[in-house]
């Protein structure tokens, strides 16, 4: 997680603000005497407001910003952040800066916070400021790696984690973070190295084999990426971010439930974590459990909403427990940063359980909240669409091209949309401006075909087939449309020992075989695995819903 260097400092600064406070304030020994600017760091059971007022007090009390109200601005920053008031937070990090410009604190802080906001570019001056300012602070180095990572510039990120280990060579996150890095690279040999580094080093802490179980799952290993969890399951710390790594690894191979035991240990760490409470009602969501899923997010929005502001991000670590990685949680738990992401997420879960007035009232207070909101627009086009409003489903989808022109998958969903209302040519026309964004988009090449044989258009498959990734799926799908395989090998060819994903790509050979079936005319063999793809396809599966179209329009014509 990108917060925790940050917070850290702050709390260590924080620290030093005590005995600097404590020479400053004359704290009597009754709480009703105390003084409002005492409460800013006094020792005691004070709302977070009541310490926020306090640090105000002693900061416009004080004539000129010396060190002491420096210590009182790092302070009332800290108690904004555990509101989620994030932008009052940057703007005391701001004010610090202004009067010293090289204060390092106040600048990995204010670099957290931006990271917070999902603004990195913001961040990455002050991570620089920090390493001009001392060249040999692992933390900006790391900080830094990580936004490179996020951003995916692997090489700029690989040099600052190499930067950070020559500093400190024994730094663990660093070696788990730089493998990470060779595995999105594409290098998973050489993540696997740093990986088994760490394990050399710490052991006992269980990051080198996350680390492990990473590079296994990328390279498609179930069963030793699985070992590998297996391996940490007796490690008990009290570390969030442990658990958070573990949690994730267990979605990416669909152990749903073994990530919601670990998001269950989050939470019994750390009672007020909106982002615990996120991640496990996705996980719930993606379950099917719609109703846990909900009760997750309503949970996260009355964290989020409590007057006195609870720490609900906080990292609660043992004495022996160390960090794992400065990203694991940042990657999943956007729904604890803010109301719009967790109103979009439960109205998902309200739309998989086909309560779509409530979805709509979700996506209406998202887009209210942020009329930019694209993936709201987006939830909210679906939505229409599902309740049979074509004319505002089509108007969100125009919305969301307008917010986003370079954005593949506006034009591919709209392209659906407009092939649902037999607008073939608009339809195409969205088809090819899909292609020419992502031209790896192997979705995108299927429908433009199908539109294309349904409007009675030239195909283009064999040309926009060739930019596509032959070895993964859903490429026997696209080899039936080439003609290079039979039904019979695209269904082989979606068998998996992931239950999950076996699932999915049956639906979704089912539903593809049939639109095949469809172009050559066989109606019955068509209407037989629509049927077979609209009982079996996940909810959140496009396919889902167009099989059900294809089945109206077929039942319709007999």
């Amino acid at each position: 997680m990108f917060g925790t260097t940050g917070r850290a400092l702050v709390g260590a600064a924080a620290g030093v603000s005590a005995l600097v406070l404590a020479a400053l304030l004359d704290v009597s020994g009754a709480r009703a005497e105390m003084p409002l600017t005492a409460k800013c760091n006094a020792v005691g059971n004070f709302s977070v407001d009541d310490r926020i007022a306090g640090c105000s007090a002693m900061i416009e009390a004080a004539p000129t910003v010396t060190q002491g109200v420096v210590m009182a601005y790092l302070r009332r920053a800290m108690f904004y952040h555990q509101k989620g008031e994030i932008d009052l937070e940057i703007a005391d990090y701001d004010r610090i800066i202004e009067r010293y410009p090289d204060h390092m604190s106040a600048r990995i802080a204010r670099a957290s916070a931006f990271l917070q906001k999902r603004e990195p570019d913001a961040a990455l001056p002050d991570y620089g400021k920090v390493i001009e300012l001392d060249p040999k602070n692992t933390y900006a180095y790391i900080g830094r790696a990580h936004v490179y990572s996020a951003k995916g510039d692997f090489v700029r990120a690989i040099a600052d984690y190499d930067q950070a280990l020559r500093i400190h060579p024994d730094n663990v996150i660093a070696y788990v973070e730089r493998g990470l890095s060779y595995v999105r690279k594409g290098e998973p040999g050489r993540g696997m190295a740093d990986c088994d580094r760490a394990v050399e080093i710490s052991p006992q802490t269980g990051g080198g084999q996350l680390c492990r179980s990473r590079v296994y799952i990328a390279q498609g290993n179930r069963e030793r990426a699985l070992a590998e969890l297996d391996q940490t399951m007796q490690i008990k710390p009290r570390n969030e971010q442990f658990y958070y790594f573990r949690a994730e690894s267990f979605s990416l191979l669909n152990e749903l439930d073994r990530a919601i035991a670990d998001y269950d240990r989050i939470i019994e760490l750390n009672p007020q974590s909106r982002f615990a409470y996120g991640c496990r009602g996705f996980t719930y969501a993606r379950k099917g459990d719609y109703d846990r899923a909900i009760a997750d997010y309503n949970q996260v929005i009355q964290l989020a909403h409590q007057a006195q502001g609870n720490p609900g991000d906080r990292q609660t670590q043992g004495q022996n427990a160390e960090p794992i990685s400065t990203s694991v949680a940042g990657e999943s738990n956007v729904l604890g940063s803010g109301d719009g992401p967790v109103l979009r997420a439960r109205g998902a879960a309200y739309q998989g359980k086909g309560d779509i007035d409530l979805a709509m009232a979700d996506y209406d207070e998202a887009i209210r909240l942020n009329p930019k909101d694209k993936e709201a627009f987006g939830l909210r086009a679906n939505a229409y669409k599902a309740k049979g409003d074509f004319d505002r489903s089509l108007a969100d989808y125009d919305q969301l091209v307008q917010l986003d022109p370079k954005d593949a998958r506006a034009y591919f969903h709209r392209a659906r949309l407009n092939w649902q209302t037999a607008s073939f040519a608009q339809s195409l026309t969205d088809l090819d401006q899909a292609i020419e964004l992502n031209p790896k988009g192997a979705y995108s090449v299927l429908w433009r075909e199908i539109v294309a044989r349904r409007s009675e258009q030239p195909s283009r498959l064999s040309e926009t087939a060739k930019q596509l990734d032959a070895t993964k799926w859903p490429a026997p799908i696209v080899n039936l449309f080439l003609g290079t395989m039979t039904p019979e090998q695209v269904l082989s060819a979606a068998e998996d020992s992931d239950p999950v994903k076996r699932k999915g790509q049956v639906c979704e050979a089912n539903f593809y075989i049939a639109e095949r079936a469809l172009q050559s005319g066989s109606k019955e063999d068509a209407l037989k695995l629509f049927e077979q793809a609209a009982a079996d396809c996940p909810k959140t599966f496009i396919e889902k819903p167009a099989a059900d179209f294809e089945l109206g329009a077929l039942r319709a014509s007999r």
